[in-house]
């Protein structure tokens, strides 16, 4: 693979996870997913002649206080993290059958 189509494809791992991040915590839901990628038959950087997806799932994880300084237990929050992600590709640029099996795969 070329350095842009390799940057390209680090984007998405990178995009996704700020997206699925940030929706999660903006929407007060407890879990997102966010999804990027390429699937064909034509590609915006040189050099990717096969399609991809990245897939990211956020979602909120307790956090339990281990008391302050004062003496009084810290209690419990929430917060949220990346919980997985996934990088998935095909051996092709078939676009249709690309979003199926992305879909499949995510499922």
């Amino acid at each position: 693979l070329s350095d842009e189509t390799k940057e390209y494809m680090q984007s998405k791992l990178h995009w996704t996870a700020e997206t699925s991040v940030a929706f999660c915590r903006e929407l007060g839901t407890d879990y997102c997913i966010a999804e990027g990628g390429a699937t064909g038959p034509t590609f915006r950087p040189q050099g990717l002649t096969h399609g991809f997806t990245v897939v990211t799932i956020a979602g909120r994880v307790r956090v339990v206080g281990n008391g302050t300084d004062d003496g009084t237990d810290g209690g419990e929050a929430s917060d949220v993290q990346v919980l997985h992600q996934e990088l998935i590709e095909s051996n092709d640029n078939r676009r249709e059958e690309n979003m199926r099996k992305f879909a499949d795969k995510a499922a």
